[in-house]
């Protein structure tokens, strides 16, 4: 997903067929999803599948995540991941390069 924000909208494609992905697999656990992922569109799709009772997604860091979230389970999960996707969308202008330098830099420091 990272990566299909480089050159959007011409990855769009690529980024669907993830999601057609994500969907299958009924899921998606992506712990920095908010962190790197500061396309609009790419949001209001992830935003859509939160709403639906087909798929459970943990996009929020683990220490935010102390339950499961999923459509209709918890309340104060739902919101608190809607409240995270309304926040990134105010950085949905952000560009691309500082997301790639921020996955790069964790992706490093978790090897070290």
């Amino acid at each position: 997903m990272l990566f299909c924000q480089h050159d959007w909208p011409s990855l769009r494609q690529l980024f669907l067929q993830v999601m057609k992905r994500v969907k299958d697999n009924k899921g998606l656990i992506f712990d920095n999803f908010f962190r790197y992922i500061t396309n609009i569109d790419m949001l209001e799709e992830m935003m859509w599948l939160s709403n639906t009772d087909t798929s459970q997604l943990c996009l929020l860091p683990t220490s935010h995540r102390q339950r499961t979230v999923t459509r209709g389970v918890d309340k104060e999960a739902k919101e608190e991941l809607r409240v995270a996707f309304e926040k990134q969308a105010l950085h949905a202008e952000d560009r691309f390069i500082p997301a790639l330098h921020l996955f790069l830099l964790d992706t490093v420091g978790q090897q070290a």
